[in-house]
């Protein structure tokens, strides 16, 4: 009896061990088979600098080159009174493929410009969007269409590039496309919805 006792011990203990093996080695295949979840991150909001937004911060060169599948270099610019960035391809005869502009109150006040005056009072950034949209909305030449969820308000319309205005907390951006080169307005709208969520 106590032979067939510990022969029974001995045959548990077995059974126990192999249950114990076979659960961690179904364990690890279980584990090794569950994917593993990344996080995305969310691109940090800009802040205002001095007044002003470095529009190149917006939407970067490896983001630009993601969506027209193109190599770039960008290059800040001051164009006119507007801070901008220059989107400029690598492979095509270094032509400029996009301008992202950001205009606040600070950068008209900076221009010093009569026509961004009324009298002696500069005008704002929002009084710059209105503006233009009265001009490219009243003539059919620009080919001007209002834009939903694009910031606060946006608006398109052609000239010797495609536009885009939006209207975010009352900084006027722009983002301008060369059709020739395959910046359409779908394109300038995936760029925008990668600008929006950096816009302050």
């Amino acid at each position: 009896m106590k032979r067939n006792s510990l022969r029974w011990r001995a045959i548990t203990y077995s059974v126990i061990l192999m249950m114990l093996v076979s659960s961690s080695c179904s364990f690890i295949v279980i584990a090794e088979a569950t994917p593993t979840v990344v996080p995305t991150s969310t691109p940090e909001r800009l802040t205002l600098i001095g007044g002003e937004i470095d529009p190149c911060l917006l939407v970067n060169s490896e983001e630009v080159e993601n969506v027209l599948g193109v190599k770039v270099t960008s290059e800040a610019k001051l164009l006119d009174y507007m801070p901008s960035c220059k989107y400029i391809s690598i492979t095509n005869d270094q032509a400029v493929l996009l301008i992202i502009s950001a205009i606040t109150d600070l950068s008209i006040k900076k221009a010093n410009q009569p026509w961004l005056k009324e009298g002696n009072v500069h005008i704002s950034a929002v009084d710059v969007y209105e503006r233009q949209k009265m001009v490219v909305s009243s003539s059919e030449i620009y080919k001007f269409k209002d834009l939903d969820n694009l910031g606060d308000q946006a608006f398109q319309y052609e000239s010797s590039f495609l536009i885009i205005s939006v209207l975010r907390n009352n900084i006027f951006y722009q983002f301008n496309g060369r059709i020739e080169y395959g910046v359409d307005y779908d394109t300038l709208k995936k760029l925008i919805k990668i600008g929006l969520e950096r816009m302050p």
